[in-house]
């Protein structure tokens, strides 16, 4: 009660406002953003392509979507979470560029939500998640997805193993490159310290965003390397 009524007070003072569109925040609002903002996000539904997770339109008789026929992902299956456009989009440029981490809260609510609904968790090991170069993560300070991974294992108990995936090469920003020369840009960058850690075990590897999936299919190619039984993605938005 009286932490209640200290957030009360201080809320009357400095009111929370809703990091995209400055609206006035109820005090025990933890998503940091506004319910209008929140249900603008778009979050992905069935039917999802078997492979890389992408909708599909409902009635067509195939299971994977044109990409997957294009590309040869090495990941076992793949899901994102939501559409990497608007309030999403915002969201995560807040809190990689500009440190909103009170943001994780958010990020992890609507990941444990879909994987509630639409993956089978139990069949999980272990959980660990896409590495930032040594530079890069002196640079940001944190890792994004390395945060939302111990999220989702406290919620699922499951076992979190960040550090043994890593990142060995600074490879420039993926953004502005064709999927080729994405490929081409992420070949050797990634390594496994210890590979014992992940034999025979069926891995969850998250990310934030999923673009054209080469850096989540290298990792997973390193993971299948190091004698990983599956790998599998979840994102928590995707790109086009």
């Amino acid at each position: 009660m009286k932490i209640n009524l200290y957030k009360c007070l201080l809320n009357l003072l400095y009111p929370l406002k809703c990091l995209i569109c400055k609206a006035k925040l109820e005090v025990e609002n933890t998503w940091h953003i506004c319910l209008h903002c929140r249900r603008k996000i778009k979050i992905n539904l069935p039917p999802f392509c078997l492979k890389c997770g992408k909708p599909r339109t409902q009635g067509l008789s195939d299971t994977t979507c044109g990409e997957c026929k294009e590309n040869r992902y090495l990941f076992d299956r793949a899901w994102a979470v939501s559409i990497y456009e608007g309030v999403i989009k915002e969201c995560l440029h807040l809190f990689k560029y500009r440190k909103k981490r009170r943001l994780l809260k958010l990020f992890s609510e609507l990941t444990c939500n879909f994987m509630e609904r639409f993956i089978d968790y139990q069949s999980i090991d272990l959980i660990s998640a896409v590495p930032l170069s040594k530079s890069k993560m002196r640079q940001r300070e944190f890792n994004q997805s390395g945060l939302l991974a111990r999220e989702i294992g406290g919620k699922f108990k499951k076992t979190v193993l960040n550090g043994n995936l890593i990142k060995i090469k600074d490879t420039p920003s993926q953004v502005a490159l064709s999927g080729a020369k994405r490929r081409l840009n992420l070949i050797g960058a990634f390594k496994v310290k210890e590979p014992r850690l992940f034999k025979d075990k069926n891995i969850l590897l998250i990310d934030d965003v999923f673009t054209t999936g080469s850096t989540l299919n290298e990792c997973s190619e390193v993971l299948k390397k190091a004698g990983a039984k599956k790998v599998y993605v979840l994102a928590l938005a995707r790109g086009s």
